[in-house]
């Protein structure tokens, strides 16, 4: 459980740009289990894959917690859990470079 008693907001951060791509609120509990590719495609944000999300390609990356992960390989529930104990645990903040 995380130190947060609400579900965490997702904050996606365009680093090219200097915007804030996307700032939810609120992530319904079955966006939370697909894939964070899959996930910001569903609202036209469009991450570089060219292997269909199967991590091949390792063209997916983002920014979370200071490392790049594969946005194919990775959940929305997976990011929570990762944020336990931390101090700003109710918020998941991507940066993808090219946008």
């Amino acid at each position: 459980m995380s130190a947060c008693d609400q579900p965490p907001e997702l904050i996606v951060y365009g680093c090219a740009s200097h915007k804030t791509i996307l700032h939810m609120q609120q992530i319904r509990h079955e966006d939370k289990k697909i894939s964070l590719l899959a996930f910001l495609a569903q609202r036209s944000i469009k991450i570089a894959s060219a292997c269909n999300g199967k991590g091949l390609c390792q063209k997916c990356n983002v920014w979370f917690n200071s490392k790049k992960i594969l946005a194919c390989q990775q959940t929305l529930d997976s990011l929570s859990e990762a944020l336990n104990g931390q101090n700003d645990s109710c918020r998941i903040v991507l940066t993808v470079d090219y946008l």
